[in-house]
């Protein structure tokens, strides 16, 4: 895994972190950010690529494999942040947000209380700044019905 973080920014504010099965990136909520916070990179699908018997995963492959470092790197990332909106698409066997909060839920429950947001986003048509947008709209929502910190 890889992943590289912004020195000059702090995670401990309110994060919006956009998932897939293979790269993941963190963002603040700063309409200024022209770049992500930190990007998390999942290793090579190919050395992780297994068989198994079909009955055990759909279509005879172990498609989760390799999840366990890969999620453990972007909670290594998020350990110093505030408050956490995940952002994924798919659901289901398709969703890595899904994955990564249940990941959070039974192993890491320090961050998964972090989590106060998932949102299912068109991740492949949208930008990083336009999840920051989503964000920040997301935060004024809550101070407008009083749900918010």
């Amino acid at each position: 895994m890889q992943h590289e973080t912004d020195a000059e920014h702090s995670l401990s504010e309110i994060v919006v972190v956009g998932i897939t099965r293979d790269r993941c990136e963190v963002w603040t909520l700063d309409e200024r950010q022209r770049a992500p916070l930190a990007v998390v990179v999942r290793r090579d699908e190919q050395a992780e690529h297994r068989h198994v018997r079909t009955g055990q995963f759909a279509h005879g492959h172990g498609s989760n494999e390799g999840f366990l470092g890969y999620f453990n790197d972007i909670a290594a990332v998020l350990a110093g942040t505030g408050e956490v909106m995940l952002a994924g698409h798919g659901t289901g066997k398709a969703s890595a947000m899904e994955d990564f909060a249940e990941f959070l839920r039974r192993n890491r429950a320090e961050l998964f209380s972090k989590v106060s947001e998932l949102r299912y986003v068109d991740l492949p048509h949208t930008t990083g700044r336009e999840l920051a947008a989503l964000g920040r709209k997301w935060k004024s929502d809550q101070k407008v019905t009083g749900c918010g910190s």
